[in-house]
């Protein structure tokens, strides 16, 4: 009897629920327009603090430097060496303008070669591909790990210029390959990637001797020198917008040659 009078109760209960649920009215469109627009998307990422960005982008480069060539180490090393070894010989045959010049030429013409050898195979580069960054993440990192490189053996080989004798020359030494650095870099990689890494390295070697110094046997002369018309302010600049563009038209470069 008990059992009996205890199942029509959740019978009734039952019934009384579906009752009221037939009878609720569902919420109107301000209510759950509010409800959505406070609650959080799925699709929102926490922006990254700055440290955090710095700590990806240094994790990233020195990823690069496992992945690009071997051939990109000693290729830095033997130009930075080569380029002191000119810049001695011009100081003592042809002047101090000239060794600033010479060794110029030789950094710049390192800095062709090793963005060359680190972006030959960005088109089959599976790592360039499969990473979750995108190519453009890939080849902004890439070539930032090949001019530091550079900029470290360029240093080493301005730093043994100036004990052999040029000393009073460094800070013109310095200037004369890193404002143009980033020039030469950028037109190489997008080059590379682009056309062919020999195109990279004819059209460099131009490009050095357009954006080098005056002095460079490689130049054009004061008229000629592109740092004499827009400032070397103005080259630099001028270097990171072809970097930037390199790397952002990566990805399309990268499918291409997929579709290809």
């Amino acid at each position: 009897m008990f059992e009996r009078g205890q199942g029509e109760s959740e019978t009734l209960k039952a019934a009384l629920r579906q009752w009221e649920f037939e009878r609720s009215e569902p919420p109107g469109y301000e209510r759950v327009r509010r409800r959505v627009a406070a609650s959080r998307s799925p699709l929102e990422r926490r922006r990254r603090t700055a440290r955090q960005s710095l700590r990806l982008a240094a994790a990233l480069g020195r990823a690069q430097l496992r992945v690009v060539p071997w051939l990109v180490v000693p290729l830095a090393l033997l130009t930075a060496t080569f380029a002191a070894l000119v810049a001695r010989f011009f100081s003592v045959t042809m002047g101090p303008n000239a060794a600033v010049g010479g060794f110029a030429s030789l950094a710049l013409f390192g800095v062709n070669l090793t963005v060359t050898t680190a972006l030959s195979r960005i088109r089959q580069d599976a790592v360039a591909l499969a990473t979750p960054l995108g190519p453009s993440a890939v080849v902004l990192a890439r070539v930032a790990a090949v001019l530091a490189l550079d900029a470290a053996t360029g240093l080493l080989g301005a730093a043994a210029a100036a004990t052999w004798g040029t000393a009073d020359v460094f800070g013109p030494i310095l200037a004369g390959w890193l404002v143009p650095m980033a020039a030469v870099a950028g037109t190489v990689a997008f080059l590379s990637i682009w056309v062919a890494p020999w195109a990279g390295v004819v059209v460099g070697l131009a490009v050095s001797a357009v954006v080098g110094p005056s002095s460079s046997p490689l130049g054009l002369g004061p008229s000629g020198s592109l740092q004499e018309a827009i400032t070397p302010l103005g080259v630099v600049a001028l270097g990171l917008a072809l970097i930037a563009c390199a790397a952002f038209s990566a990805p399309r470069a990268v499918a291409s040659s997929r579709d290809g």
